[in-house]
């Protein structure tokens, strides 16, 4: 089985090879593409959907040898006017169908936001507030807030197995 992946993170490659082999229970090829998003870069709402969709077409348009696009997009939801940060994971397959699939929240303090409403993008924000390089190729906001209990990885890995639902379970159609 092909899968191209709509991005050259570590994170979000391994996530996605584990989810799929998991779910497939065979070993996978991952291509990877940097592709656009099509949205901001830093999306908020249903545009870190758009932005996962528009990614995994994207992917598979880049490769179609590939079974599989997938797209991962993070981004900032809002729930009783609190933010909250979230992932979208979009697998889309040959005949154009899309499976969806989200993280969990983790709610945003104001530190980090006052900072996004500056411009910034949240991996920005925490590798300027931790005085680190690439915190989202690494732990993510996931690991940072959890302690390391859920990595990005690993929230990652989840959202895109449940994307996948639609294309491992046979009674999705009925």
């Amino acid at each position: 089985m092909k899968v191209s992946i709509g991005s050259t993170n570590p994170v979000k490659v391994g996530a996605v090879e584990k989810a799929f082999e998991l779910r497939f229970k065979k070993k996978v090829h991952i291509c990877q593409h940097k592709v656009p998003s099509g949205v901001s870069d830093q999306p908020f709402g249903d545009e870190t959907i758009d932005g996962a969709v528009n990614r995994a077409k994207m992917a598979l348009k880049a490769a179609p040898q590939a079974d599989y696009g997938v797209g991962l997009e993070g981004g900032i939801t809002y729930h009783k006017k609190e933010p909250y940060a979230v992932a979208w994971c979009a697998v889309v397959n040959k005949q154009g169908e899309v499976g969806l699939g989200s993280s969990f929240g983790v709610h945003l303090p104001p530190v980090i936001m006052d900072k996004i409403k500056d411009g910034m993008e949240l991996g920005d924000v925490l590798d300027d507030l931790l005085n680190r390089k690439n915190v989202k190729h690494q732990e993510g906001f996931f690991g940072l807030a959890t302690g390391n209990e859920v990595t990005r990885q690993k929230a990652y890995t989840d959202m895109v197995m449940s994307a996948l639902y639609r294309f491992t379970t046979d009674d999705y159609n009925k």
